[in-house]
């Protein structure tokens, strides 16, 4: 029966990225389906400020060993080994699952040496991120180091149909699942209700939201300069970027260097993005590459009109362009300008892509995942 299922969620730390988010997710529900649940946090951050109904164990040294110089990624893959077969000793769970590289390879491997069924989840591409770090070498350590751990992993899941195929390709895998990120409609529009800081005075001025990490990936440098080129045409649009990072003082000159810190503002990071992005007019996603976007999902649910470059992977397969959204080029600040003015200067345009995106969601549920997650982890444990 599901009540005798134990799982171990192990997860690098509990702030709020798309890796945690799905995890925390996961484990909510499936604990109210009978399944025993436990995470462990490699790190001791955690941005999710509520009580949990499961266990929720956080490692001591971690993030220390993680900020040694060379040697970090060794030496903190090792302790979260120790960790992690430490928690096996103590909790004997049935199935093992992690989403994140620093928690993936020590899972993988006290996997392999406990004799425990393990599930990794790519919820990125693995295929950009080693290549922005100039590993390009098949031989390369690191490379060898994530094909062996999926080679040893008992499944290995995907988040959207374009990161399953890459992935199974570039690590020369047989075909692996593919199971869709699922969002909760009715909580996030409860959520989308509590009260807010007013940024801005002037509420007359349409307003452009994007979510997300202070990161590379995520493109912001090229929404920024889609502002501008719409402020250069005498045409006001406000900017809020949801979100903190490593990239926030290189965004903050960018801001100020195209003369337009009256029209953007950077949050920082917000327990609730959902009543900010609610009094936005349009939701933007300017991201390099994804797994699947959470945000774009949570922006439907919210009934803003959505405009996002046609990354890798799965922007393709939420959006259809001109149907219930608008997809642009990667890294093309003058497209995404164009199609946000064409938002803007359209009403009806706006309209007809929330409604057709109303469809889009029902097919991206959290009971969806939840379901097909849980399917797993219990045929995994008749095997």
């Amino acid at each position: 029966m599901c009540k005798q299922i134990k799982l171990l969620f192990v997860v690098k730390n509990l702030s709020v990225g798309g890796s945690q988010i799905r995890t925390v997710r996961l484990a909510d529900e499936l604990s109210k389906k009978g399944f025993r649940i436990r995470i462990v946090s490699l790190g001791r951050t955690n941005h999710f400020s509520r009580e949990f109904s499961y266990d929720v164990v956080f490692s001591k040294y971690f993030d220390a060993l993680r900020s040694i110089p060379f040697f970090s990624p060794v030496l903190a893959s090792f302790y979260g080994l120790y960790e992690i077969a430490r928690q096996i000793r103590f909790y004997n769970p049935d199935v093992i699952c992690a989403m994140q590289w620093a928690a993936k390879m020590p899972t993988s491997m006290a996997g392999v040496l406990l004799r425990k069924k393990t599930v990794l989840v790519e919820i990125s591409n693995s295929r950009r991120e080693l290549e922005r770090k100039k590993i390009r070498n098949k031989w390369h350590p690191r490379f060898l180091a994530r094909r062996i751990a999926y080679s040893v992993a008992s499944a290995v899941v995907a988040n959207s149909k374009g990161l399953a195929d890459s992935t199974a390709s570039y690590f020369n895998l047989p075909r692996i699942s593919m199971i869709y990120n699922g969002i909760d409609v009715k909580t996030i529009q409860q959520m989308s209700t509590e009260p807010t800081e007013s940024f801005w005075l002037d509420r007359n001025i349409p307003m452009v939201v994007a979510v997300g990490r202070l990161v590379e990936q995520k493109g912001f440098e090229f929404l920024i300069e889609a502002i501008k080129l719409l402020n250069d045409e005498n045409m006001e649009i406000r900017l809020l970027i949801l979100g903190g990072g490593e990239l926030r003082e290189r965004l903050d000159r960018k801001i100020k260097d195209c003369g337009i810190c009256h029209l953007v503002k950077i949050s920082g990071f917000v327990n609730n993005p959902y009543p900010y992005m609610a009094k936005g007019d349009i939701f933007a996603c300017s991201s390099l590459s994804e797994g699947m976007s959470n945000s774009i999902l949570e922006a439907m649910a919210l009934r803003l009109p959505i405009v996002s470059t046609d990354h890798q992977f799965g922007a393709g397969e939420m959006i259809e362009h001109e149907v219930n959204g608008l997809l642009v080029p990667v890294r093309d600040s003058k497209a995404m300008a164009d199609a946000i003015r064409n938002l803007v200067a359209d009403d009806k345009l706006g309209r007809r892509l929330v409604c057709q995106a109303d469809e889009t969601i029902r097919k991206f549920t959290l009971e969806a995942m939840v379901e097909n997650h849980g399917d797993l982890f219990k045929s995994l444990t008749v095997r």
